[in-house]
């Protein structure tokens, strides 16, 4: 019933708008919270436009949309299929979330991630009016002041947030389908810049935060992904070879192992050579 009633209630653009005039509250605890229904309520339009608001595609056993195709249709033996795991330079496809085979009697295959990319979100009339609703206030200074709040806030809670990334996430998202006029996602590398400071843990939290949504965000687009791949790589080469501390390398470490778990490596190979390659110097300028 829960599921039902959610999934067939129009999304109200006066409480998107409530919702984002607190998000820069001087409470933190009231902004955290509106930050995360606002998350919830742009991925849950989202994937109801991937369905096409048809209610029985949540009941599938096999998610029904575009872009999902089963794993045999790629590789027919484990040797190819880890040969396709090490390949960086053109995959076949993608797989952008823990690896899980389900254990039921049904559905034993494999799903993986194909090529496909949608013009849309799919979201009705409703929908988008209500989405767009936001536009005025999604604005590259509105994030950077919550993200500042939450930079601020950390410094009594130093701990990485999923929350936030899929709010991200979702702001970057529908701002690539063009829902929000007034920001664009490659604006994030503007705040990361502005809000770093190499010293202070509560600053690689929000930025390892903020590179996690520009990775999962742009893997849809071959061409952004490509580009975030790159300027992310140059920055995170320079704080694993210069700015990690005792302080900030836990910090890294949880990049390390949440993102792949969301996304495809594969996708970012600059990234994942820099992780996976980096020299330490025995030096006393990197010790």
């Amino acid at each position: 019933h829960s599921l039902q009633s959610g999934f067939q209630r129009e999304l109200n653009g006066d409480i998107l708008q409530v919702l984002a005039r607190s998000v820069n509250s001087i409470h933190p605890t009231i902004s955290k919270k509106c930050v995360i229904w606002l998350a919830l309520l742009l991925e849950s339009s989202m994937t109801r436009g991937d369905l096409n608001y048809n209610l029985q595609s949540y009941y599938a056993l096999v998610y029904p949309a575009n872009n999902i195709s089963k794993l045999s249709d790629f590789v027919s033996s484990p040797k190819e299929f880890f040969e396709e795991m090490h390949n960086f330079k053109n995959p076949n496809f993608f797989i952008k979330n823990k690896f899980w085979v389900p254990t039921l009697c049904w559905n034993k295959e494999m799903q993986v991630v194909n090529s496909y990319v949608g013009e849309t979100i799919g979201l009705n009339k409703q929908d988008t009016i209500s989405v767009e609703s936001l536009s005025p206030f999604v604005t590259k200074q509105w994030l950077l002041e919550f993200i500042k709040l939450h930079i601020d806030e950390s410094e009594a809670d130093t701990a990485f947030l999923p929350g936030l990334v899929y709010f991200l996430i979702s702001i970057s998202t529908y701002s690539l389908y063009g829902h929000f006029k007034n920001f664009n996602p490659d604006e994030l590398f503007e705040i990361i810049d502005e809000i770093y400071e190499k010293d202070e843990r509560q600053s690689h939290i929000a930025v390892s935060e903020i590179f996690c949504a520009i990775l999962i965000s742009f893997s849809i687009n071959n061409d952004k992904i490509k580009e975030a791949d790159h300027k992310i790589a140059s920055r995170l080469r320079k704080i694993i070879e210069s700015d990690i501390n005792q302080s900030s390398r836990s910090v890294w470490n949880i990049f390390c192992w949440w993102l792949p778990s969301h996304m495809d490596p594969r996708q970012i190979p600059e990234i994942v050579d820099v992780i996976c390659n980096f020299e330490i110097q025995n030096d006393d300028s990197s010790s």
